[in-house]
């Protein structure tokens, strides 16, 4: 097991390990989860990842913050709000925080579907844990240490991923990034070991009200 990447944007030089797209992001004191800093995207926003090699056993893990917006947006599977994307450089998975279809739910998308697929997991302001493991049986997926898709076959290499906040009146923060490969370990029926015990998370405040924000796994 090699961490290949750990990632607080405490250092001066964060971005020089990472691409960064023409928009607003910024290193900033305003909302770390630990440390000093995390990373703040409003209006086209982006920083991306693209790793030396494909990864064919990989597992990723960052913290996200809903802060809750209501906002209006078209119906359209490509309008991206706030992502964090994953790819193998043909295929691709997203995982919505507000979608076109459930703005009290997070959702997931993936390459060949038609639409947004709302989890069980409900929406609450606050930090929220991302789990991702790429392996080749697929790609497993879980917020807040519940699975919400298990072995999606068509994404099994981790090639690069990107955060991103596409224009408009959102913002949101992502911090304390992790990639690891070969996995710590892998979730369920799949593996050499069940997930470690849940971690105690952050207070959140469950939502009332429906908010249109994306975190998505694409390509860059």
């Amino acid at each position: 097991m090699t961490q290949l990447m750990q990632e607080g944007f405490e250092e001066h030089d964060w971005d020089e390990k990472w691409t960064r797209r023409v928009g607003m992001e910024k290193r900033t004191t305003e909302r770390p989860h630990t440390g000093s800093y995390s990373m703040w995207f409003e209006s086209g926003g982006a920083i991306g990842k693209t790793f030396d090699s494909q990864l064919t056993d990989a597992y990723i893990s960052y913290y996200f913050y809903d802060e809750g917006r209501t906002v209006i947006v078209p119906d359209e599977n490509d309008i991206i709000v706030s992502s964090g994307e994953i790819n193998d450089k043909t295929k691709t998975f997203r995982l919505g925080i507000a979608t076109q279809n459930s703005n009290d739910y997070y959702s997931y998308w993936r390459t060949g579907g038609t639409n947004w697929v709302t989890t069980t997991v409900r929406r609450a302001i606050g930090w929220h844990k991302v789990e991702i493991w790429v392996y080749n049986g697929g790609l497993t997926a879980s917020i807040d240490n519940q699975i919400i898709v298990r072995n999606y076959t068509s994404v099994n290499i981790l090639n690069s991923f990107l955060f991103m906040c596409s224009p408009g009146p959102l913002e949101w923060w992502v911090d304390d990034i992790s990639v690891y490969s070969p996995s710590l370990y892998y979730p369920g029926e799949n593996g050499n070991g069940p997930p470690p015990p849940p971690e105690e998370s952050p207070a959140t405040i469950p939502l009332t009200v429906g908010v249109l924000v994306l975190l998505a796994l694409a390509s860059l």
